[in-house]
């Protein structure tokens, strides 16, 4: 039976430092309540900011890890985590089986199997041995207090009625798992959204039972019920989003089984898609086009039509290009347009928005993509003679590349430059040399894009000079980037000392020169060093000792091992009262 072993540096190559830090002390703070082993899982209940779900088991490659925290349902092996492998060596389980079955040599000790853990296959052992009708009630009794295991049971119970569905008792439970008393803030909300995954669980598993009709009526109240409640949710971690993506998959399965009245289906996606904030059955035209066929496409398009005089024509400047109602109504437009491939409609469309340059290049790419190249490049140049106070860079490429097409390169680099003129950084730098070298021309633009880049670095220090202000220590950053994009470290470096750059770029000059420059990057180390110090956190104090160890290096190669002496001295001097600064520098004396 293949096994996984568990050791406190398998532990921390799962996770990040932090994480390691923090559940060090979770585990040090006894904050794993108890242990539970099962068919050679591990489950943990960690009590953090709130109580916290964890499971450990292995595969036949490594150890893995899972939490009910956010970062763990990001996929992080977290804190928890860490914390609950440590608590598993503390009490003797040091493998776990591959094969999902406990493993032999793991098991704790007599009196550490009472205190702490609970094995859940004696758990099963006594359940089996127990009365029916006791297990009834305990259950009951359990469900009484346990609001999740409440909902599971009654929709269960409700999918086992032999009368037939009772399907107020799921709409019941969607109500009760979307609504609150108050609101649901960041730290609540993924208990929030989880205990009404549950519920979304259970409508699922009415489809798999040939429940097709009532999982399209369910999935409906469900996701606007979650709509409500995200008015009143903090769902900056999108646990609430992805309930509501999860429901329209669902929903789309079952009218797929269920194949409802394609004209009444038509109506209510409709509606949905164009009052919905939150993007509910967008694009719903193309996702459901297989479920409404020609006649709920036909109904779909009629009921657009019935509202186009909406779309007002919208004249180069105006605000109103993304109200949300507008904005839907537009989309759906567009998407039955495109689904029709009736080019002139999808142009009309597309034209009674001019307010921004994209617009014109939406229109661009759309006869660009019919091959009519002709009327591309016309509206791209008419989108850049309307907008000539605040171009899109966008539009430019794209009329830059049309005016390659067509052998024009003069034009189109002029084009590219403009747009770096306006923003010099190396972005623009890399566009501009692209177009460049299509031409053959790459040299000549190369030096007048540097001379640009130079004045603008020189502007940059003497107005720092002359206000006081903060830039000018980095006035040389994009200047920097493009020598070190271009493989030329030594130029960036020179630029670096003249205009000043930004730490960042600081450290990674250091690293590309300390081969050959070490004494130069030694000066850059030291100063990072002090700075990570001054930080008062254990992780900068780590950083800043991996440093010392480079700089160490460094010096020894120059043979300057008594000055590396010395500098340790000089830090042990500045820094002494930070204590966990100078435990680190033990590794030095």
């Amino acid at each position: 039976m293949k096994t996984v072993e568990i050791t406190r540096e398998k532990l921390q190559t799962l996770t990040d430092s932090g994480s390691w830090d923090r559940g060090i002390g979770y585990f040090e703070q006894g904050r794993v309540l108890r242990l539970m082993i099962d068919r050679g899982t591990v489950v943990a209940r960690i009590m953090g900011t709130h109580e916290y779900e964890v499971t450990l088991w292995a595969d036949e490659d490594d150890l893995h890890g899972r939490c009910t925290c956010p970062m763990g349902d990001a996929g992080v092996f977290c804190k928890h985590c860490v914390a609950t492998g440590l608590e598993c060596l503390d009490k003797g389980i040091t493998e776990l089986s591959a094969e999902g079955q406990p493993s032999e040599g793991t098991a704790p000790g007599e009196k550490e199997m009472d205190d702490a853990i609970t094995d859940m296959k004696d758990i099963r052992k006594y359940l089996r041995t127990e009365d029916t009708e006791a297990l009834v009630e305990m259950i009951v009794a359990q469900a009484k207090a346990d609001g999740g295991l409440l909902r599971r049971l009654a929709a269960r119970a409700a999918l086992s009625g032999g009368e037939g569905l009772d399907i107020e008792a799921y709409r019941q439970a969607i109500s009760e798992a979307t609504s609150s008393v108050g609101f649901v803030d960041y730290a609540d909300a993924f208990g929030f959204a989880s205990a009404l995954d549950e519920v979304v669980d259970e409508i699922g598993g009415l489809l798999e039972g040939g429940h097709a009709d009532e999982v399209v009526q369910l999935s409906e109240y469900a996701m606007g019920e979650v709509e409500g409640a995200l008015d009143h949710v903090d769902d900056s971690g999108g646990w609430m989003g992805d309930i509501l993506y999860r429901l329209q998959e669902l929903h789309h399965e079952a009218c797929t089984a269920a194949k409802p009245d394609p004209r009444e289906l038509a109506g209510r996606l409709f509606r949905r898609e164009v009052t919905s904030d939150y993007d509910v059955f967008s694009g719903a035209a193309e996702t459901y086009a297989d479920v409404l066929g020609e006649e709920g496409l036909a109904e779909y398009r009629r009921l657009a039509e019935g509202r186009r005089e909406e779309l007002t024509p919208l004249k180069p400047g105006h605000k109103g290009s993304y109200e949300s109602p507008r904005y839907r109504l537009t989309r759906i437009t567009e998407s039955l347009a495109e689904a029709s491939g009736d080019l002139d409609e999808l142009v009309a469309i597309k034209s009674r928005d001019l307010s921004t340059p994209y617009r014109y290049l939406e229109i661009a790419e759309v006869y660009k993509r019919e091959r009519q190249h002709n009327k591309a490049m016309e509206w791209a140049e008419k989108g850049l003679a309307v907008f000539p106070d605040r171009p899109d860079s966008r539009l430019r490429e794209f009329l830059a590349n049309e005016y390659h097409r067509r052998s024009r390169h003069e034009e189109a680099i002029e084009l590219v430059w403009n747009s770096f003129a306006e923003q010099p950084h190396l972005g623009s730098y890399r566009q501009l040399a692209e177009h460049a070298e299509r031409a053959g021309e790459w040299p000549r633009w190369r030096e007048r894009a540097l001379a640009l880049m130079r004045e603008q670095a020189d502007r940059r220090k003497a107005e720092a000079k002359h206000s006081g202000w903060n830039w000018g220590l980095a006035a040389g950053s994009q200047l920097v980037d493009v020598y070190i994009w271009e493989g030329d470290p030594d130029a960036a470096w020179q630029a670096a000392r003249k205009y000043g750059c930004w730490r960042e770029q600081w450290l990674e000059l250091a690293l590309l020169r300390e081969g050959e420059h070490p004494e130069e990057a030694i000066g850059v180390y030291q100063e990072e060093v002090r700075r990570l110090v001054k930080l008062t956190k254990n992780a900068a104090y780590r950083y800043a000792t991996e440093l010392v160890r480079k700089i160490r290096q460094l010096m020894s190669q120059l043979g300057r091992q008594q000055e590396f002496d010395q500098y340790v001295a000089s830090l042990r001097a500045e820094f002494r009262r930070k204590r966990n600064f100078m435990k680190m520098l033990g590794e030095f004396e």
